[in-house]
């Protein structure tokens, strides 16, 4: 299995995730968007938003064995929306973090791994600070170790 399918599976999960839709749903009157991308190549428009962008910019070769090597793979998700309050702009920013957790923490159980799948981790998250109002946006890392048989 290539790791294309781990990206393809987690574009769908995040999609129907019932968190985040119940959570874009109620603060942004629509459903977010789940696209895979080349941050620097795409443009994204108002309309697009609420939206979440996975890239994958690293990947780290680990221990090789004599039929199978260790992997672990940086996903990189891309998480805006528009508010015009800046007040609750950062109140929504704050719960958009925590819905995302939720929805990939759901792949912590080993029932959800996809095959060759060893383990996901959440990293830290960074937000723009509400530099570009009333678009908002944070960054979240994920990482996630891989074996791939050979």
């Amino acid at each position: 299995m290539s790791f294309v399918d781990t990206l393809k599976d987690m574009t769908t999960t995040l999609g129907a995730d019932t968190g985040l839709l119940a959570f874009c749903n109620a603060a942004f009157t629509k459903a977010h968007t789940v696209k895979r991308v080349y941050k620097p190549r795409v443009e994204i428009e108002l309309a697009d938003l609420p939206l979440i962008m996975i890239t994958r910019p690293v990947l780290k070769a680990g221990v090789w064995r004599p039929t199978e090597r260790d992997y672990t793979h940086t996903i990189r998700l891309y998480c805006g929306f528009q508010c015009d309050d800046r007040e609750l702009a950062q109140e929504l920013l704050i719960e958009f973090e925590e819905v995302l957790d939720a929805a990939i923490l759901v792949y912590k159980d080993p029932n959800k791994l996809l095959a060759g799948i060893t383990d996901i981790d959440p990293q830290d998250a960074v937000n723009d600070e509400g530099y570009f109002h009333p678009v908002y946006f944070f960054v979240k890392d994920v990482e996630i170790s891989e074996t791939r048989q050979l």
